[in-house]
């Protein structure tokens, strides 16, 4: 099991990317929203080219029961509780790596690497991954902890023809509070107009 490490600042949404590989954009920031670039809502189009756009914004809502015995909800919505979490032991915050960008594909992170450093990537598909945690965000709720959960968050986009209007998301949810979190859920929230 790899460290995890902090960024204990928010950095702002710069870092965000997009799936543009088959016949879906959408917008991804290193705080887990996704159509939404911390400027601009809606960035988010199908089919390509078309300008109609149908998600406002969306991300991840994880709850549960901190070791507190407090209900608390890490958000991704119209804002986010999330931060980028710290690139391996390199001091920098996650942004949003695409493989489909020569740069990006040559610095993929250690996190979604394998032990020898070679890039974990799917092939035949445009990889996007981020990783990011609640520890040091700002809560949209009344309650004033965090959950302590990171998410690393992995999307394909396929450009062949079954798959050419579908995104996949991978969201892997790791608890790194200092105890327990009971009954805990994941839930995928969206303000989409349709």
């Amino acid at each position: 099991i790899d460290a995890i490490r902090f960024v204990n600042l928010v950095p702002g949404i710069s870092g965000s990317g997009a799936h543009t590989g088959n016949d879906v954009v959408l917008c991804e920031a290193p705080n887990g929203q996704l159509g939404y670039d911390g400027t601009t809502p809606s960035l988010s189009y199908f089919p390509k080219g078309t300008g109609n756009q149908y998600i406002y914004t969306a991300g991840p809502w994880v709850g549960g029961i901190a070791a507190s015995g407090i209900p608390i909800v890490a958000e991704a919505s119209h804002a986010s509780e999330f931060v980028p979490s710290q690139i391996a032991n390199t001091g920098q915050p996650f942004r949003v790596f695409n493989s489909s960008i020569p740069m990006d594909k040559k610095a993929w992170p250690p996190e979604f690497s394998s032990a020898s450093g070679k890039p974990i990537i799917v092939s035949g598909a445009e990889n996007l991954v981020v990783q990011y945690n609640d520890l040091y965000g700002t809560p949209l709720r009344t309650v004033h902890q965090p959950l302590g959960i990171e998410i690393r968050q992995r999307s394909l986009a396929y450009g062949d023809t079954s798959k050419r209007s579908a995104l996949i998301f991978f969201w892997e949810v790791k608890n790194v509070s200092a105890g327990p979190i009971n009954n805990a859920y994941f839930a995928f929230w969206g303000d989409v107009d349709i």
